[in-house]
Parts: structure tokens; sequence; C-alpha cells
């Protein structure tokens, strides 16, 4: 279909919605059809038993909002929001084909049971890890901003078709608290609000939370507290198994609020976790959040270090190590 020349296109009727490729609690994303650009987005609406509840387009839009003013590689582009004609919300984002890390976590465990060899599974490691550094600048910038994503798991980062790394689904994501003094110019912008929610509170995935998320305390929303949610996806590639588990919701948040992690025992044979890499995991999901990194970057330079074959803050050099090193070099 083409444009009018002279008459502006209705974006009520830009779309062309088609299949259903997610659903969540309050929302959906269709695949849809651009008419003018031709060209296929990522259309994300909410539910229509939903759309009359204020808070409910109140935490919409500013996801939204939230999302669109993030312009970082890692977090998918919005591209338009549109309106309903029942007023109702909905915005476009970049359609975007590939795995979610659970999907390649899923798919690295199937291969080490067929017999994937060490020497595979480093390399197979190493890229993993490349990929995590992606989802850690990103939410660096996120912090900088003054956002905390407070639901970071395997499932809400996306490996694209070309190694593209994304983090999503920012729909609970909020104010730092306290934001961060030297970038206030550059913080996100909200039109509205968001709504305070009740002291005690838990929002998020009880497997990828921080201690103080599961408490439900102010500290769940601090830089800190994703921080301590990366060090367990770190956990979870470094030992292919989940550092919390539990038989029922009650016992799992014990475990989380007191930082009971299962043993450092890899799920496979062949895995070899390396020593900077169990150093790393350890100082990032401290229980004590002085004893962590001071931030998400800090902890990259470390990954980074280890990737180079440098020391790393989290494991010093004894003076072995460093004749070890020297001679490696």
């Amino acid at each position: 279909i083409s444009p009018s020349t002279d008459t502006p296109p209705s974006p009520v009727h830009r779309y062309h919605t088609h299949d259903l490729l997610a659903q969540g609690a309050m929302g959906r994303i269709l695949l849809a059809q651009d008419r003018f650009l031709s060209r296929r987005v990522a259309f994300k609406e909410i539910r229509s038993e939903l759309r009359g509840q204020a808070h409910i387009l109140n935490g919409f839009l500013t996801e939204a909002q939230i999302t669109a003013q993030l312009e970082h590689p890692g977090v998918i582009p919005v591209y338009t929001m549109e309106q309903h004609e029942d007023s109702s919300l909905a915005y476009t984002m970049k359609l975007v084909n590939g795995n979610t890390l659970k999907e390649e976590l899923h798919q690295l465990k199937s291969d080490l049971d067929k017999g994937l060899s060490a020497a595979q599974w480093q390399q197979a490691y190493r890229r993993l890890v490349e990929l995590f550094l992606v989802v850690c600048d990103t939410l660096d910038y996120a912090h900088n901003k003054g956002i905390v994503h407070r639901d970071l798991k395997p499932s809400n980062i996306m490996i694209g078709s070309y190694n593209e790394v994304y983090v999503l689904d920012w729909g609970i994501a909020a104010r730092q608290d306290p934001p961060p003094s030297e970038n206030t110019m550059q913080a996100v912008q909200l039109s509205l609000t968001p709504d305070t929610l009740p002291a005690g509170y838990i929002a998020g995935t009880p497997k990828y939370m921080s201690p103080e998320q599961a408490y439900g305390r102010p500290e769940a929303l601090r830089a800190t507290s994703d921080l301590f949610s990366l060090g367990l996806i770190l956990y979870e590639l470094t030992f292919l198994h989940q550092a919390f588990q539990g038989k029922d919701m009650k016992t799992l948040l014990h475990n989380v609020r007191h930082n009971q992690q299962v043993s450092e025992v890899p799920a496979f044979p062949q895995i070899k976790a390396p020593a900077e890499m169990v150093a790393i995991i350890r100082k990032a999901t401290r229980r004590t959040i002085s004893q962590r990194y001071a931030s998400v970057a800090a902890m990259a330079q470390d990954i980074r270090a280890w990737l180079n074959d440098q020391p790393t803050q989290a494991l010093p050099d004894t003076l072995p190590r460093k004749l070890l090193r020297w001679t490696r070099h």
C-alpha cells in the first residue's frame, strides 16, 4: 500500500498486525507490517481486557519511555507510539530474530550431553562471556541514565542472528535511588510519576534476584542489585545450573534472602570453571552490598582482564601466578 501524497498517514491505520509473537501479564507483542515504510516491526500493546485500568496505562507508558530513551545498541529501538481508537496505547519496535540466552544455554547443555569436548566447551564459553559483556555495557549505560532493570535473566537477553545482543523487557524497570548525581541532565525523563509500591513488595524473578530485592527493600532500586543479578547469570553460564534453587517458593525466597547458593559444581564433567571467573562471580554476588563491585563497569573490567589473560581485581596474582602468567605470555 502506498501512502497518499496529500494526506498525512493516520497512526491508527499505519500498521497491519499479524501473528502473536509473545504475551505477558499486561501486554502482548504482535508481528506487524508498516504500510508506509514497507518493513516488519514488533507491535506491543496492552492486553484488551486491561486497557481501561489507569495503573496499567501508567506502567505501559513508563516502560515505553524508558525503552525509547535508552539509546544504546543493547536496547531494542522504539520507533513510534501509537494510540488505538479506544485511547489505549501501543508502541512499535525493531523486530529482532534470534535466540534468547536461555535457549543458547539449553543448546549448549544438549551438545555437552552428546559429547562436546572440553576444548569445544571452552570455545563456546568464551563466546558466551563475550556476549555477556555486551549485556554488562548495556546495564552500565542504563545505570548512568538513572535506570535499574530489576528483571535480568537469561530469557530477557536476546542474541540476534548476527550476534547482536539485546537486553529485553524493561517493564518493571525503575529510577535508581539515589539517582546518579553527575548525570542528572542525561537521566531518563518520565512524563508520569511511577506508581509507588508498598513496602516489602517483591517485583522480579526470584531465581535471579538480589537478597535486597527478595526482601522488597529500597536497596533493590540501586545498580548494585542489578549487578548481583548479572553475577547470577554469569554463575549459570559458568556452571550450567542456577545458583538459587528450592522445592517451593517459600524455600527459594529463603535461600535468595540469605544468599544460600548451591554448590559451585559444574553440571558436566567437561567443564572446568576458571578460578578467576569463580572469584568474579563470588564478588558480584556478595550478600553485603559494600563487598560487591562498585559498579557493573568494574565487574566488566575484571571479565575483560580474564579474557585477555591479565590479573583481576577479584583474584589478585600471587607470585606463582605471576610467574605462570609471564611464562604463558
